[in-house]
């Protein structure tokens, strides 16, 4: 098809120019005005008549030829009889609207059609029709001719003033946001499909038309104003994910009513709310709700109960000194480190213990591979819930059976192996004890056995897994992100046994400095992680002021000395706060610690150590 064969003057000119019209210039008193403009750029040639409305698109006119015979698209629109305007007024449209969207109607001896042509440009390239007769119903064009899936009103889309696009279900709720002032608004060619459908890919074929993506790339965002149905907000839903979350809105109904020309002209029991009910539901739009953007709104009762009952303390063990440096609480992340021989793993060990026994309901998964045999770690938890010496067999019968139903219940001992892991399906990875398939784990044990926390002792024993080109900086922050993660999403608190690094120096009596986060293993990164940061070091070591043939000082190893428990970080404050107390473990009573009468608090306005009294008749809880 070209301009000639149409009649159509262009003087071989390129780009938008005026002309005469060969349809309705002749029959004009002022037969040389150029009524008609068109647009002559390849792949874009359309024209369109200001006088009569003869309009094309040269693109696809051959194409769609078949589409405007079958469909009777008129020239130009011919008043409307009663019966079509009826039906208008009985939504709340007005003709004006309705000639201004170009719907036509046809009649026959059945009676009344009304006709919602869909056009590229200036082509209609689909029909819509919904008849006025006793069993009223919508349909289209059979496919067959050629018709395409476009949205509806495409072709009125305007963004010079406004890039902002309103999305609607249907025609008639298209009309009514056109009858209440509002422009840039289009309709899906078909209803929302069924909720039960298995797939919907071929069903949104209308989002990746060209036509439409000429728009997309221009819209700076998009109102969903889809049914306020479970199909319609089923049909919400995955627009917003197809067209980006990040960019639509969504609205908010009154209550019980199903779309937008509900609001305005009302239903069985629902009361007409008009034009200003139609303002109020398009103010009420938001943008989606992106997982990592909290509004207050979306957690405003959680707000109010920490309002009312301040931030709430963790658990601990009923023992004051020790439970006003930290208390546990879920999604935290607790990081314990120590020089070597310090008892990280047995101080840790018992303080479970003494968390589970004083806080029933409380549940660990314990994955400590350098335990080993599994039944001595077993044997060790037993031990310090009894507080006897197993090894030793100084215990009752009765005893061991408490101690041993205690335990049972309370502690799931972790040993992954490439077999086992197999029982999780393809959502493991190779290594057995990566981080990934610990998390499988934990969360096993969290959904069978009520698991509220997990250890893992120590964090070197995790078969890590680098990508490619990646620091060991960049791992660990990502690693740690994934513990966070976890502990979030599955409501647990992790207690993480590390190593400090190489480079912590010995003192010239014989003890290890004491580590700071920061010295820990892998990175400055669990310093800047970690929730709460807990030190256990000792000083057992005595120079004899002797020295042996070799000349290197001799010292003596006295394990009487305390152990010394330092919070290095308090990220939040209802958890604690940093300082230190001493502690004494009693071996024979299967390897109990308590405190000693001396506390530490690096809170004090000389910065020297004082000695901490508890106060009478106050609990921390």
């Amino acid at each position: 098809m070209t301009f000639d064969e149409l009649g159509i003057l262009t003087s071989g000119k390129t780009g938008r120019h005026a002309t005469k019209c060969p349809k309705c210039s002749k029959e004009r008193k002022k037969v040389s005005a150029p009524c008609l403009t068109f647009n002559n750029e390849q792949g874009n040639r359309w024209f369109k008549c200001n006088h009569c409305n003869w309009s094309g698109n040269l693109e696809v006119m051959d194409k769609y030829n078949n589409v405007r015979k079958e469909a009777k698209v008129p020239d130009s629109i011919a008043i409307y009889p009663p019966e079509v305007i009826e039906w208008l007024q009985s939504k709340g449209i007005s003709t004006k609207t309705a000639m201004n969207e170009i719907i036509y109607y046809r009649k026959s001896e059945a009676g009344i059609t009304i006709c919602f042509p869909y056009y590229i440009s200036f082509t209609p390239v689909n029909v819509k029709f919904r008849n006025l007769h006793k069993d009223p119903k919508w349909y289209q064009l059979k496919t067959e001719i050629g018709t395409k899936h476009i949205f509806w009103g495409l072709n009125k889309i305007d963004l010079s003033l406004n890039k902002e696009v309103i999305i609607t279900e249907g025609e008639t709720d298209r009309l009514t946001w056109l009858e209440c002032g509002y422009n840039n608004v289009i309709s899906i060619p078909q209803g929302a499909p069924p909720v039960e459908s298995k797939s919907f890919d071929k069903y949104f074929d209308f989002l990746s038309d060209n036509y439409f993506k000429s728009f997309d790339k221009h819209i700076e965002s998009y109102i969903v104003a889809t049914d306020n149905d479970e199909a319609g907000i089923n049909l919400r839903e995955l627009l917003c994910e197809k067209l980006g979350k990040e960019r639509c809105k969504i609205l908010k109904y009154p209550e019980r009513y199903k779309d937008i020309n509900e609001v305005l002209i009302g239903g069985t029991d629902k009361q007409a709310l008009g034009k200003d009910g139609v303002h109020s539901v398009r103010n009420s739009a938001k943008p989606y709700p992106i997982s990592g953007v909290i509004l207050l709104n979306d957690i405003r009762d959680n707000v109010n109960f920490y309002m009312l009952r301040g931030n709430v303390k963790g658990m601990g063990i009923n023992e004051y000194k020790l439970d006003s440096l930290f208390t546990v609480k879920s999604p935290y992340m607790y990081v314990v480190t120590g020089a070597w021989g310090m008892g990280k793993s047995t101080w840790l060990r018992w303080y479970l213990v003494e968390l589970c026994r004083n806080n029933p309901g409380n549940r660990i998964a314990y994955f400590s591979p350098e335990s080993r045999p599994i039944e001595r770690e077993y044997s060790k938890l037993i031990s310090c819930h009894a507080r006897v010496d197993i090894l030793e067999n100084k215990y009752s019968l009765d005893q061991f059976k408490e101690s041993e139903r205690f335990i049972k219940e309370n502690f799931f001992i972790i040993s992954p192996t490439r077999d086992s892991v197999k029982d999780f399906g393809d959502k493991t990875d190779a290594k057995a004890s990566s981080l990934k398939n610990l998390f499988k784990h934990f969360e096993y044990c969290k959904k069978n056995f009520c698991a509220t926390g997990y250890v893992i002792d120590p964090w070197n024993t995790v078969d890590h897994q680098k990508n490619r080109n990646e620091n060991d900086h960049d791992y660990l922050y990502r690693v740690l992100e994934d513990v966070h993660n976890f502990n979030q999403n599955n409501g647990m608190f992790g207690f993480i046994i590390t190593h400090p690094t190489k480079e912590v120096e010995r003192k010239a009596s014989g003890n290890w400095k004491k580590p700071g986060l920061n010295n820990i293993s892998g990175g400055s990164m669990w310093g800047n992680k970690a929730d709460i940061g807990i030190i256990v070091s000792r000083n057992p070591f005595i120079d004899t002021k002797e020295k042996d043939d070799s000349g290197e000082p001799i010292f003596i190893y006295d394990d009487t000395k305390p152990t010394i428990i330092t919070t290095d970080k308090i990220k939040f404050e209802e958890l604690g706060r940093c300082g230190s107390v001493e502690m004494n473990m009693i071996k024979e009573e299967g390897m109990r610690f308590e405190m000693k009468d001396k506390y530490i608090s690096s809170f004090t306005e000389s910065g020297k150590e004082k000695a901490y009294e508890q106060p009478q008749d106050v609990s921390p809880f």
